[in-house]
């Protein structure tokens, strides 16, 4: 077959349609799907970060629901009250993890919180709630976290 012209557009033009027949994304530029979605969670003891908390002291109650309770109302309004220890924070899981809480405010503070947990280890918090000399609303939701 001689080249020309004709014959070499021809060529182009049926490997430009092939290809792109090969090659075809399927890209489209919306979808709306209805998907069932199913989440399993630990308990606080069993999650790869397990929270215990001592409720023998007054003012701290682990409801056995996920939930953490710091009562204030049964607190000194102008003191500054300490729970030496009262928090136990666990790294279940297989890697070694940093460890953060963050409360927001002055009124309530954490002691001794591990800057890092290898696995199986676990370390022991004082929580602090300072009623005296803050001025700010004691927190809602206290945020733990473990980063790996």
């Amino acid at each position: 077959m001689k080249l020309n012209r004709r014959s070499t557009l021809l060529a182009l033009g049926t490997m430009a349609v092939g290809s792109g027949t090969a090659l075809a994304t399927g890209a489209f530029s919306s979808l709306s799907a209805n998907r069932t979605v199913t989440i399993n969670t630990a308990s606080d003891a069993d999650a790869v970060l397990s929270l215990k908390l001592d409720d023998e002291y007054n003012g701290l109650n682990d409801e056995g629901t996920n939930v953490i309770l710091l009562d204030f109302s049964q607190l000194n309004e102008n003191a500054v009250t300490t729970f030496v220890g009262a928090l136990k924070i666990g790294n279940n899981g297989s890697q070694e993890v940093g460890v953060t809480i963050k409360a927001g405010g002055d009124v309530l503070r954490f002691s001794g919180v591990p800057e890092n947990l290898d696995p199986d280890e676990s370390e022991f918090v004082t929580i602090i709630v300072n009623l005296k000399d803050s001025t700010d609303a004691a927190p809602e939701e206290i945020t733990i976290s473990a980063e790996t």
